[in-house]
């Protein structure tokens, strides 16, 4: 169970959350708004031949995860979380660490 920090100084305005879920869902409803109603078959195509050169590559060579969306179009919200916090530490394992 994870704990929120209190801060030592009284705060006016009450605490701030900004919780993981709450970035995603911001992030979500802002790729959302982006994309088109409805997307044009070229636009389908270039997707899927994208997403196929991705998917077809070596492992080592391949970043990321995909996660579907479920069959009412709505995102997992934690598998998205999971698969998110995976790549973010694979891809920090590879950053050298700052030299002073």
């Amino acid at each position: 169970m994870a704990l929120a920090p209190v801060p030592l100084e009284a705060s006016t305005t009450g605490p701030e959350v900004d919780t993981l879920e709450e970035r995603l869902q911001t992030a979500l409803h802002a790729l959302e708004s982006m994309s088109p109603s409805r997307p044009s078959t070229p636009q389908i195509e270039d997707h899927l031949a994208l997403f196929t050169r991705w998917c077809f590559r070596p492992l080592a060579k391949r970043t990321g995860e995909a996660v579907f969306a479920g069959a009412d179009g709505t995102l997992p919200h934690k598998p998205l979380l999971r698969a998110i916090s995976r790549v973010a530490r694979g891809s920090t394992a590879d950053v050298p660490a700052p030299t002073a």
